[in-house]
């Protein structure tokens, strides 16, 4: 479980720093904290490419040892970031951004729960099922809402359908119509409701693990849009089927079911007297 989420947390970190360092683009948190500052200016750049920098660093420290003060700034950057995306008018179901980025904050939140170091605290079994806990309910807000963004989309258009749309031609070189795209949508979205709901209302290791895999499926879209610019978004949604991969890992590993003991008739009848 510690190094399947250090692996999640890594990617966020990556993300971060390809998004900067590569495609150019400025820290979304640093444009929130800063709306004064000319989004172009050099001291915005040299902003961006410290935090870029240093999410590199943080990445690479986090898979080799964990330590408690840097995960608390991923954790800081991930939340900010989704609180500053809240705002953006423009964007439909923009008030969502939290809920449908919850995984991204609650990933090393729950790393920290399991692997505070320094000084070496021992998970205990109320440490790890708070972790656990804390994965299900982000995992169950994200899939929620991105159900719920595919239903409205299916209908009305939107920024993942032409997102589908492309992923099928560039990566399968397939051309959907918007019918089909709204027809897949539609069943993107009733997927992801039921996954939630399974989430939330089951403990079995193969409901996390099919979210595991469908969520990664939802992830790889950017990658199979576009490769050269898409890889960052697959990075730092690696979350959404981290997240449930880990519930799984814990729900099938550290539960030990027992068959059921069957009460002889004679015992039965001997209770009832």
């Amino acid at each position: 479980m510690q190094g399947t989420l250090r692996v999640v947390v890594a990617a966020y970190c990556f993300a971060v720093a390809a998004a900067r360092l590569h495609l150019g683009e400025m820290d979304p948190f640093l444009l929130f904290l800063f709306p004064n500052e000319d989004p172009t200016g050099a001291q915005m750049a040299a902003m961006s490419n410290l935090v870029a920098y240093g999410a590199a660093a943080i990445g690479f420290i986090t898979l080799l040892r964990p330590i408690h003060l840097l995960l608390l700034a991923v954790i800081i950057h991930a939340a900010g970031t989704s609180v500053a995306g809240m705002f953006p008018e423009t964007i439909p179901w923009a008030a969502w951004t939290p809920a449908r980025q919850a995984t991204c904050w609650g990933a090393p939140l729950a790393l920290l729960l399991l692997d505070f170091w320094p000084p070496r605290i021992k998970a205990s079994l109320v440490i790890c099922l708070a972790a656990v806990s804390l994965l299900r309910l982000t995992t169950v807000a994200t899939f929620l809402t991105l159900g719920l963004i595919c239903l409205d989309q299916c209908q009305h258009g939107g920024a993942w359908a032409d997102l589908l749309q492309s992923a099928a031609l560039n990566g399968f070189h397939r051309e959907w119509s918007d019918d089909q795209v709204q027809q897949y949508l539609g069943l993107a979205g009733g997927i992801h409701l039921g996954l939630a709901a399974s989430l939330l209302t089951s403990r079995q290791a193969s409901v996390a693990l099919l979210a595991a895999g469908w969520g990664m499926l939802w992830t790889l879209l950017p990658l199979f849009s576009a490769a050269d610019t898409g890889y960052h978004d697959a990075l730092r949604s690696v979350s959404i089927w981290g997240a449930p991969l880990v519930v799984a890992m814990f729900q099938a590993l550290s539960i030990k079911k027992r068959r059921p003991k069957y009460i002889a008739e004679n015992e039965t009848r001997n209770t009832k007297r």
